[in-house]
């Protein structure tokens, strides 16, 4: 299988290149605040809650999930020197949160971990800035945005370089159609 001939890693590329795009045109402040909502729907509530529900239990349990390969090793080791969860923490000045379906995952750890622990960093410190967009100096919130954009731009990219991959050592063909076939039609 080629992943540039894949309907579901052309799906969620297409995803990353939208959220690109408007993050992109965000130029001022305002324009930034102004994309928080647009953000937290459709990076947190659709694209990275799909991924945990659709790909993530299908992928877990997959014995070749922890084999990873040159990029993912790179990725890893990267994660352990800057891991996201404590940049979020400097950010929120609170340990990163988990919902209900992502506990049996922090409980068995996988590699899938790593890409969890980015989404739930993300998600913190953008539910921080909705919450305290209003209260933050300008410049604090500008420096806080900043490392959201720089994270999630890194994490979508190691998805492309890394996760698809193993998406594609990992899961059959009729397992990807099915998920694609699933990916519009899920929601929170």
């Amino acid at each position: 299988m080629s992943l540039e001939k894949n309907a579901l890693f052309n799906r969620i590329i297409s995803e990353h290149d939208e959220c690109r795009k408007v993050i992109e045109q965000a130029q001022s402040l305002n324009d930034k605040k102004k994309i928080l909502d647009w953000l937290w729907k459709v990076v947190e509530n659709e694209h990275h809650f799909k991924e945990e529900k659709l790909i993530y239990p299908v992928l877990a349990k997959k014995k070749k999930i922890n084999e990873g390969g040159p990029f993912c090793t790179l990725y890893f080791d990267e994660h352990i020197t800057n891991r996201p969860s404590e940049i979020c923490k400097k950010i929120t000045k609170k340990d990163v949160s988990w919902q209900e379906h992502q506990i049996d995952f922090k409980a068995n750890p996988t590699s899938l971990n790593i890409p969890l622990e980015e989404h739930r960093s993300l998600h913190d410190i953008l539910k921080f800035l909705i919450e305290n967009k209003e209260r933050l100096s300008d410049d604090e919130f500008l420096k806080n945005f900043g490392i959201y954009e720089n994270m999630l731009k890194h994490h979508n990219a190691k998805e492309e370089k890394c996760f698809f991959r193993v998406c594609e050592l990992c899961l059959s063909q009729a397992e990807l159609d099915y998920i694609y076939a699933k990916w519009d039609t899920w929601s929170l």
